[in-house]
């Protein structure tokens, strides 16, 4: 079971419920607040929770940091995780600089490893300016990637989700779905 955590989500909830939606439709969902989202009789694929405040990060995972940041002690601990942030929270930049650990940076901003290079009515075409390296190992190259969206969703939230969806090792080439 692939584990996300996500912290500093807007007030609305739009980030968590992007990415448990983008989630669900690639497999089963356990979450921290609502139980669990997945076919009867299967098992979940993915851990999401989502948490006011950071205090260590264990394991392996991925920690997507939003567009306000959560308290964070300034001795945390984070294990083997990748972090997705939104790169217009400088906080969140200046936190992570000092732990060493990978970072997905995402906006609309050349600086960027996901951004959007299009969008229309149905989705958009989300573009992966550098080289990641999956959950399992795998190399994704820069591409662009067909999102079919169901309705306005923030730049961020998409962005993140497909990120999530990348390391975790989803297939890409079809594109992918998020209502």
């Amino acid at each position: 079971m692939k584990s996300i955590v996500i912290c500093g989500d807007s007030g609305d909830g739009i980030l968590t419920h992007t990415i448990i939606s983008a989630c669900e439709h690639y497999g089963g969902v356990l979450t921290a607040d609502s139980g669990m989202i997945c076919p009867e009789g299967k098992e979940p694929d993915f851990l999401v929770r989502n948490v006011d405040t950071l205090s260590a990060v264990d394991g392996k995972g991925i920690l997507v940091l939003g567009e306000r940041l959560c308290p964070v002690p300034t001795d945390i601990q984070i294990g083997d995780v990748i972090t997705i942030v939104d790169s217009n929270n400088e906080a969140a930049l200046q936190l992570l600089k000092r732990t060493g650990k990978t970072v997905i940076g995402c906006s609309m901003s050349d600086r960027d490893t996901m951004t959007l290079s299009e969008r229309h009515e149905s989705g958009c075409l989300v573009c992966v300016r550098r080289t990641l390296t999956t959950w399992d190992g795998q190399t994704i190259e820069p591409c662009e990637i067909p999102v079919s969206v169901g309705e306005e969703i923030p730049v961020f939230a998409v962005l993140a989700a497909c990120s999530v969806l990348l390391l975790c090792d989803i297939p890409y080439e079809e594109g992918y779905i998020m209502d």
